[in-house]
């Protein structure tokens, strides 16, 4: 990436209820759960569960979960989250959003809290330049959230973004604070510029 990030139009793309009208990866562990069940893959099996069992009954952490989830993704293997990703992106695309990510003429990085495990394939799939997702950094797994995005970026020579989209102005508040502009995707997957009311972008 260029160092002069700030005079590069680059689009900050979110994932879960932005390019996806869903969350992912509860979709995915679900996936994960029962691939892994199909296969009889005992060990994968009990690592994923008992993350699962440590979050939701012993309130553990979710980035300890996303790690989990990451590394049984290893264990199905490539070809097997791609169908996955294929699957979920015919399924659950907004279309608003991937027609804007296409029509940008700028780099485009999807930036999200999702493991990278299947967001890789996501981006690639819909043309991104980058993928900022959750995954292991320096031996240590890290949630690509809130101020983290921003981080993400500028350790690629972004210090503004051109366009940030996404569904979530709170979580996403730090991304659309250094945008030039924000766009809000609301439960009905429309799209609207910050501070437009329900008026849907065009």
């Amino acid at each position: 990436m260029p160092s002069d990030g700030a005079e590069i139009d680059v689009l900050a793309c979110d994932l879960d209820g932005t390019l996806m009208r869903v969350n992912t990866f509860p979709v995915f562990l679900r996936f994960c759960l029962g691939e892994l069940l199909a296969r009889r893959d005992l060990r994968g099996l009990v690592q994923l569960a008992g993350a699962l069992a440590r979050r939701k009954l012993l309130g553990g952490r979710h980035v300890d979960l996303k790690a989990a989830t990451d590394a049984v993704a290893v264990r199905l293997g490539d070809e097997a989250v791609a169908r996955w990703v294929a699957s979920i992106a015919r399924e659950q695309v907004n279309p608003a959003v991937a027609d804007l990510v296409a029509r940008w003429e700028g780099p485009r990085i999807l930036t999200t809290a999702a493991p990278g495990a299947y967001a890789h394939g996501l981006g690639a799939l819909f043309g991104f330049d980058a993928v900022h997702a959750s995954g292991w950094r320096g031996g240590t797994y890290v949630e690509n959230v809130y101020e983290a995005k921003v981080a993400r970026l500028r350790d690629e020579g972004f210090e503004q973004v051109g366009c940030a989209v996404t569904d979530d102005p709170v979580a996403d508040g730090p991304l659309l604070r250094v945008a030039r502009s924000g766009l809000l995707v609301d439960a009905h997957g429309s799209v609207r510029a910050v501070g437009e009311g329900h008026r849907e972008h065009r």
